[in-house]
């Protein structure tokens, strides 16, 4: 079996930011005063993107396969790297059909989730007063820094599909040059749309009441965040989110 070596939590994100422009990514979180909680993180790829990505990686290996023989997601890998963190638990690991992972995890810090990678700027809770405050910031500089960690084989595979990090390529001339490198998977609409429809969900409920939310919404004692995977990819500057609540 051809295997795309994915073993990083970051790592998935970064994944599927890149490698599956076409996906959805759902990570929810539950979030106590202290830091503490359980997150569980779904990615759905399109299969579309399963076909291309096996093409690649048969074109990068000099191995033949197809679609049914790819495996993207390492999960004993995965299992064996969640165990090496500090404070985190696997509670749930599940790779569902070809292109379909579930990662449910328990940890004692958020702010150390991303501390292997060097990004824990993307995620950050602070104490102010009474208040606790919730930082997600997003941008070029943290994807660097995941795909630091990549193995070889998929660090070179983002690297291709990557835009340049200067900012150079908008939005639109990067919907453009995927579309162009995934037609031949499906008619042109239906890969446009796919593209379009590319975002990672980000739900996070706190243990209190919710005081204040930039960036997103209120849903249900939860704040939902929704980014579009191809406006990520083409920030020229961070974007932050943030969530304030009171135990």
């Amino acid at each position: 079996m051809l295997r795309l070596r994915v073993s990083s939590v970051g790592l998935i994100l970064l994944i599927a930011l890149v490698l599956l422009a076409g996906c959805a990514v759902r990570e929810e979180i539950t979030l106590e005063p202290d830091g503490s909680g359980e997150a569980t993180l779904t990615v759905d790829l399109h299969p579309i993107l399963v076909a291309y990505v096996s093409d690649l990686a048969s074109a990068m290996s000099g191995v033949e396969a197809d679609a049914a023989e790819l495996a993207l997601f390492d999960v004993a890998q995965i299992t064996a790297e969640i165990d090496e963190r500090p404070g985190m638990e696997l509670v749930r690991a599940e790779q569902r059909g070809r292109g379909g992972l579930t990662l449910v995890t328990r940890f004692t810090d958020i702010n150390a989730i991303f501390a292997r990678e060097g990004a824990q700027d993307v995620l950050r809770l602070e104490r102010r007063g009474d208040e606790r405050v919730l930082t997600m910031t997003l941008g070029r500089d943290a994807v660097a820094r995941f795909l630091e960690y990549a193995p070889d084989e998929s660090a070179t595979m983002i690297e291709l599909l990557f835009p340049p990090p200067d900012g150079s390529v908008t939005r639109e001339e990067y919907r453009e040059e995927l579309a162009w490198a995934l037609e031949e998977y499906d008619r042109r609409a239906a890969v446009e749309r796919a593209l379009d429809e590319a975002r990672i969900e980000v739900v996070v409920t706190p243990r209190g009441r919710i005081v204040s939310q930039r960036g997103g919404e209120v849903v249900d004692g939860s704040v939902r965040f929704t980014i579009p995977v191809l406006e990520l990819l083409t920030l020229r500057e961070e974007r932050v989110y943030s969530l304030v609540f009171v135990p």
